[in-house]
């Protein structure tokens, strides 16, 4: 140890005197500079130096960062298209017709009834008939007093038997009401012509009778049983 020490000592006094000579030829440039160009050395002279030392950033503590405002979040605007209104069609309510319950009685179904005619008016058929026909008519099957077919006899034959009126030759009862099957209203024979209705064969009538023009028969002539009438009217 002591036969290193002046060593140091003099390298040290060697440094020194080194650098005051780099620190010489520094100055003396320098000098000559700022004589050359002064307003740079001017303009550099009156720069302030940068700091060199940087401050560390401070660490916020827990109370400084809860107090931290949150950053304001963004609106974003939109802009809405209005869609169009659909067209509104009013409708008329429809009103259901209400039945209100009838406490009408059911009607009687009236019963089909023939119609009641007058006495002596009847509905039938007019027909002329041979001697034969009108025996049959009564239900014979031959003619009762042997007449030939060529007789005529115009009959009004009733639609159904019918009570009927009619005079007699009986001075104690003119007249009589019996059930007829239908009347002579005329005939031909070989000697003669009597009564009329040749002309209605065939028709479908209704004909009124009076009871003072019509007789019973008494006796067998044809048709047998059946009052004739010398007149009559025709009412339908």
């Amino acid at each position: 140890m002591p036969n290193r020490m002046p060593t140091l000592i003099r390298l040290t006094s060697l440094l020194a005197a080194a650098g005051l000579l780099v620190t010489g030829c520094s100055s003396s440039d320098s000098s000559n500079t700022a004589a050359e160009n002064p307003v740079t050395s001017q303009v550099t002279s009156s720069a302030p130096a940068p700091s060199e030392t940087t401050s560390p950033t401070p660490i916020p503590t827990p109370e400084e960062s809860s107090a931290t405002p949150s950053p304001t979040p963004s609106v974003v605007e939109s802009t809405v298209t209005p869609t169009s209104t659909p067209t509104r069609v009013a409708v008329a309510p429809v009103k259901t017709p209400k039945h209100k319950p009838t406490s009408q009685k059911p009607k009687k179904v009236k019963k089909a009834t023939s119609k009641k005619l007058p006495m002596n008016t009847v509905e039938g058929t007019v027909r002329v008939m041979n001697a034969l026909e009108a025996a049959q008519f009564t239900g014979e099957s031959h003619t009762p007093n042997g007449e030939p077919i060529s007789y005529k006899y115009v009959v009004f034959v009733f639609d159904k038997p019918t009570s009927f009126k009619a005079q007699t030759f009986d001075p104690e009862s003119p007249a009589r009401i019996d059930v007829a099957q239908g009347v002579r209203l005329g005939s031909k024979t070989a000697d003669s012509r009597e009564g009329s209705g040749f002309d209605l064969d065939g028709q479908r009538l209704t004909i009124r009778f009076k009871s003072r023009n019509c007789d019973w028969p008494s006796d067998t002539s044809l048709p047998l049983g059946q009052p004739s009438c010398r007149t009559f009217t025709v009412l339908g």
